[in-house]
């Protein structure tokens, strides 16, 4: 009778979260950049050439932080909490968060004082505010980690996810107000000094400081709830220790983690923000590419503005995949039953990513008049088709790659990633070649390797779920 509870119990808390954990962080993942629109509408097409690339930077940190280190921090957490050594846990993460804070603190100063030097490498000068910026972000994310980390190892994973949303909302406020303060401050600077674009670099430089600060409240928000529930927390998981061991059904709080974070999560989530920073350094040259096809930083601010909607639309319509494929097993008995989620997971994905592919391309221009108004559209029509076209490849290779991670085979997946990653630098640097195709190259090169990895990451998941 009382097992009959607890697993009830577990079905409704854990149990939901489990499902729902890959899709509430897709849908995470969605809302930063959407959230990004109205601040850009703030600092003109300038800032948004001097933004790409540190933001680019911010969304690879973001995703170590919101995946990787939790996962290390959590589960060890769980095992030590559950075995009764209560001061062992806590010892780990206090150790944990240290180490992360110094992590955060080497980064952030040498972002902070190498600003400049980054600037020039990527080429943008103007650019080094944006990256001086971005040093608040970098030195908050890791403790931000580990101390999410303990608050899901403690079994409170809907209150780990809920701080997710909690960083992006707050950051995005954030954002949209110092984008605001930092452009009137660098229109002042241009009609006291006579020079110009300083409007555009201090607004970029404080959109992303703005982030900083969201991560900056999540962050004092998680170690509060800790302080307040922590020692609650820390006796539930204990006693759902016991009740395992004694044959009962326990709780999945902490089973939660690995549905929405872990090691091979964050190391996809490397691989992906990696081919965002690969696209800026080489298009470093403002040379590079045909003059005709958009290249120089003009074209470079107009590819981030056309990817950030494309990234939305790929993040949301891989979440309710992610939520079929979180629940899939490996085992002989299970394999039908994950055939059948896999594939309808696919279509899915695929299905809503073709249909958001074609509403950007027909309605690319108009949207930019809509999120960016103000600015100039451009060849916005062209790239945002060259953009839409890439939607349902990342959406299934978000995919590909949860169910890689569920059937056990996160290595593969994650050296999947990184040949895929090679393959998007090889064809970007064809495509942007001199009497290339601009950055109508580096948005092919993303639909090409995103394509790659979908295929092969499918023919693998076929085979190991054949009966």
């Amino acid at each position: 009778m009382g097992t009959n509870r607890t697993e009830r119990a577990d079905g409704r808390t854990g149990g939901a979260v489990l499902l729902l954990g890959p899709a509430l962080a897709a849908v995470c993942a969605a809302l930063g950049p959407a959230l990004r629109f109205p601040a850009l509408s703030r600092i003109g097409q300038e800032g948004s050439v001097w933004q790409a690339a540190p933001y680019f930077a911010y969304l690879t940190l973001w995703g170590l932080s919101a995946f990787a280190i939790p996962w290390a921090v959590a589960r060890r957490t769980a095992s030590l909490v559950r075995k009764g050594k209560r001061r062992s846990a806590r010892r780990l993460f206090y150790q944990a968060f240290v180490l992360a804070a110094a992590a955060g603190a080497l980064l952030g100063g040498g972002l902070f004082l190498g600003g400049e030097k980054l600037a020039a490498f990527f080429g943008r000068p103007m650019e080094r505010y944006s990256w001086e910026s971005l040093a608040l972000a970098a030195a908050v994310l890791p403790a931000l980690g580990a101390a999410r980390g303990r608050m899901s190892g403690l079994g409170a994973g809907r209150t780990a996810i809920g701080l997710l949303f909690l960083e992006q909302a707050a950051g995005g406020a954030a954002a949209i107000a110092l984008a605001a303060s930092g452009s009137l401050d660098g229109r002042k600077s241009e009609l006291v000094y006579g020079t110009a674009g300083y409007s555009g670099a201090f607004g970029a430089s404080g959109s992303l400081l703005g982030l900083g600060v969201g991560a900056g409240i999540a962050l004092a928000a998680c170690l509060a709830l800790l302080g307040l529930f922590g020692k609650g927390w820390e006796r539930r998981t204990r006693n759902e220790g016991r009740e395992t061991a004694s044959g009962g059904a326990g709780s999945s709080g902490f089973s939660a983690l690995p549905a929405f974070g872990g090691l091979y999560s964050g190391l996809l989530w490397l691989a992906f923000g990696g081919s965002f920073l690969l696209d800026s350094a080489l298009y470093r040259q403002p040379a590079a590419g045909d003059g005709s096809l958009i290249a120089g930083e003009t074209g470079w601010g107009l590819l981030f503005r056309c990817l950030l909607p494309a990234l939305c639309l790929a993040a949301l319509f891989a979440a309710p995949g992610l939520a079929l494929v979180s629940g899939i097993t490996g085992r002989k008995n299970g394999r039908r039953q994950a055939r059948e989620r896999l594939g309808k997971a696919v279509r899915l994905s695929a299905g809503a990513g073709c249909l958001g592919a074609v509403v950007l391309a027909l309605l690319g221009a108009f949207g930019s008049g809509l999120l960016y108004p103000g600015m100039e559209s451009g060849m916005t029509l062209g790239l945002s088709a060259f953009c839409g076209a890439a939607i349902p490849f990342l959406a299934v290779e978000a995919v590909c790659g949860a169910a890689l991670i569920r059937l056990g085979k996160g290595t593969v997946a994650v050296l999947a990633a990184v040949v895929s990653l090679a393959v998007h630098g090889a064809a970007a640097a064809l495509l942007l070649s001199p009497g290339g195709f601009g950055v109508y190259g580096l948005a092919a090169a993303h639909g090409v390797s995103a394509a790659l990895f979908c295929l092969g990451c499918r023919g693998l998941l076929r085979l190991l779920l054949v009966s």
